[in-house]
Protein backbone atom coordinates (compact mmCIF):
# COMPACT_ATOMS: atom_id res chain seq x y z
CA UNK A 1 0.00 0.00 0.00
CA UNK A 2 1.82 3.24 -0.83
CA UNK A 3 -0.04 6.60 0.64
CA UNK A 4 0.84 10.38 -0.60
CA UNK A 5 0.05 12.90 1.85
CA UNK A 6 1.61 15.79 3.72
CA UNK A 7 1.88 14.97 7.66
CA UNK A 8 0.54 11.45 9.04
CA UNK A 9 0.43 9.81 12.62
CA UNK A 10 0.92 6.31 11.77
CA UNK A 11 -0.09 3.87 14.30
CA UNK A 12 -0.14 0.34 14.90
CA UNK A 13 -3.39 0.50 17.46
CA UNK A 14 -5.30 -1.01 19.96
CA UNK A 15 -6.52 -4.26 22.68
CA UNK A 16 -3.97 -6.15 23.78
CA UNK A 17 -2.11 -6.47 20.15
CA UNK A 18 1.54 -7.38 18.94
CA UNK A 19 2.90 -6.16 15.92
CA UNK A 20 6.39 -6.27 14.00
CA UNK A 21 7.29 -2.67 13.48
CA UNK A 22 8.27 -0.54 10.08
CA UNK A 23 11.80 -2.03 9.92
CA UNK A 24 12.87 1.64 8.20
CA UNK A 25 12.11 3.26 11.24
CA UNK A 26 14.47 3.67 15.07
CA UNK A 27 12.37 2.52 17.80
CA UNK A 28 13.18 5.91 19.37
CA UNK A 29 11.13 7.93 17.11
CA UNK A 30 7.77 5.95 17.75
CA UNK A 31 5.79 7.63 20.61
CA UNK A 32 1.97 6.39 21.99
CA UNK A 33 -0.20 7.84 24.12
CA UNK A 34 -4.37 7.72 24.40
CA UNK A 35 -6.40 9.29 22.00
CA UNK A 36 -9.29 10.25 23.93
CA UNK A 37 -10.47 9.01 27.02
CA UNK A 38 -10.56 5.78 27.54
CA UNK A 39 -11.53 3.79 30.60
CA UNK A 40 -8.37 1.91 31.17
CA UNK A 41 -5.15 3.70 30.73
CA UNK A 42 -3.48 1.98 27.56
CA UNK A 43 0.33 1.26 27.16
CA UNK A 44 3.10 0.13 24.62
CA UNK A 45 6.49 -1.37 24.50
CA UNK A 46 8.71 -2.85 22.02
CA UNK A 47 10.57 -5.82 22.61
CA UNK A 48 14.10 -5.90 20.84
CA UNK A 49 14.55 -9.65 20.81
CA UNK A 50 11.62 -9.87 18.67
CA UNK A 51 11.24 -7.01 16.96
CA UNK A 52 7.84 -6.32 18.46
CA UNK A 53 5.69 -4.03 19.57
CA UNK A 54 2.70 -4.71 21.99
CA UNK A 55 -0.32 -2.12 22.79
CA UNK A 56 -2.48 -2.92 25.41
CA UNK A 57 -5.76 -0.23 25.90
CA UNK A 58 -8.88 -0.23 26.10
CA UNK A 59 -11.93 2.44 24.43
CA UNK A 60 -14.60 3.14 22.69
CA UNK A 61 -15.88 1.42 18.67
CA UNK A 62 -13.44 3.59 16.65
CA UNK A 63 -17.00 4.86 14.04
CA UNK A 64 -18.91 7.57 16.00
CA UNK A 65 -18.08 11.31 16.70
CA UNK A 66 -14.78 10.82 18.95
CA UNK A 67 -12.28 8.03 19.17
CA UNK A 68 -11.27 6.20 22.38
CA UNK A 69 -8.25 3.96 22.40
CA UNK A 70 -4.30 3.29 22.80
CA UNK A 71 -2.17 4.99 20.10
CA UNK A 72 1.28 3.82 18.46
CA UNK A 73 2.42 6.33 16.34
CA UNK A 74 5.46 7.83 14.25
CA UNK A 75 4.86 11.31 12.56
CA UNK A 76 5.71 11.13 8.95
CA UNK A 77 6.45 13.28 6.15
CA UNK A 78 5.99 13.51 2.57
CA UNK A 79 5.47 10.07 0.53
CA UNK A 80 5.37 6.88 2.72
CA UNK A 81 5.38 3.19 2.09
CA UNK A 82 3.13 1.29 5.11
CA UNK A 83 3.77 -2.41 6.03
CA UNK A 84 3.19 -4.05 9.34
CA UNK A 85 1.96 -7.48 10.47
CA UNK A 86 -0.22 -8.13 13.03
CA UNK A 87 1.54 -11.33 14.92
CA UNK A 88 -1.48 -11.62 17.29
CA UNK A 89 -5.00 -9.98 19.39
CA UNK A 90 -6.46 -11.17 21.94
CA UNK A 91 -10.45 -11.73 21.54
CA UNK A 92 -11.39 -8.72 24.31
CA UNK A 93 -14.23 -7.66 22.35
CA UNK A 94 -16.55 -8.32 18.76
CA UNK A 95 -15.53 -4.34 18.36
CA UNK A 96 -11.44 -4.73 18.77
CA UNK A 97 -9.68 -3.98 16.10
CA UNK A 98 -5.46 -3.93 15.56
CA UNK A 99 -3.82 -2.27 12.30
CA UNK A 100 -2.33 0.84 10.77
CA UNK A 101 -4.20 4.12 11.35
CA UNK A 102 -3.43 7.19 9.38
CA UNK A 103 -4.67 10.02 11.97
CA UNK A 104 -5.33 14.31 11.08
CA UNK A 105 -3.83 14.46 14.45
CA UNK A 106 -4.02 13.06 18.09
CA UNK A 107 -7.52 14.44 18.81
CA UNK A 108 -9.93 12.44 19.34
CA UNK A 109 -12.64 13.87 16.78
CA UNK A 110 -9.82 13.95 13.99
CA UNK A 111 -10.02 12.39 10.34
CA UNK A 112 -8.61 8.83 9.96
CA UNK A 113 -8.45 6.14 7.29
CA UNK A 114 -7.68 2.56 9.09
CA UNK A 115 -7.04 -0.59 7.37
CA UNK A 116 -7.59 -3.50 10.02
CA UNK A 117 -8.14 -6.89 11.34
CA UNK A 118 -10.42 -7.83 14.15
CA UNK A 119 -11.27 -11.03 15.70
CA UNK A 120 -15.21 -11.54 14.38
Amino acid sequence: MKICCRNILMPVLLVLASFSRLSAQAVENWASQDVGSPSITGSTSYNQATDTFTIQGSGNQIDGVTDSFQFAYLTLVGNVEITTRVVSQTNTSGYANAGVMIRESLAANATYAMVSANVR
